[in-house]
């Protein structure tokens, strides 16, 4: 789902980055828009192998502040960043409760978050019909083919 993720950014004129801190396990990637373009919306995009309810809900307490530090101190972003940075967790299907998902997305510090949670068969079927076009176009036809 990461890949996807970045596919789209990439596509919609992001500049995404990798972004690596010791003792974390995840993969981390930060898509900020080109200096250029009026946007100023960020995404952070983070996956974990080892991903459950305690590693998600120490993302939550001190992960998403020792990763806000890092890009403060070492990325160069603009005073937008703080207010207009979104975090995507992708996380497969089972790995964490609902009640963690929901206390994680509805916490109030740091980042908007959201969990994207698939299974390992929706992710191959999603490949399959997006092929090579991460356009938006394709998205859209995707969605509403599915309404």
């Amino acid at each position: 789902m990461i890949n996807l993720l970045i596919k789209f950014c990439e596509n919609n004129n992001f500049i995404v980055n990798e972004i690596i801190l010791d003792n974390f396990n995840y993969s981390l990637f930060l898509a900020a828009p080109q200096t250029s373009s009026a946007n100023q919306e960020y995404f952070l995009i983070l996956e974990s192998p080892d991903m459950n309810d305690e590693v998600i809900s120490n993302l939550e307490n001190e992960g998403s502040e020792i990763i806000l530090e890092h890009i403060e101190k070492n990325i160069a972003v603009d005073e937008s960043f703080k207010k207009n940075c979104t975090l995507l967790l992708c996380c497969l299907d089972g790995l964490i409760s609902e009640r963690e998902r929901l206390k994680f997305e509805e916490s109030p510090y740091y980042f908007k978050k959201n969990v994207i949670h698939y299974t390992d068969n929706e992710i191959n079927s999603l490949i399959e019909e997006i092929g090579s076009d991460y356009s938006n176009a394709k998205v859209n036809e995707l969605l509403l083919a599915g309404s």
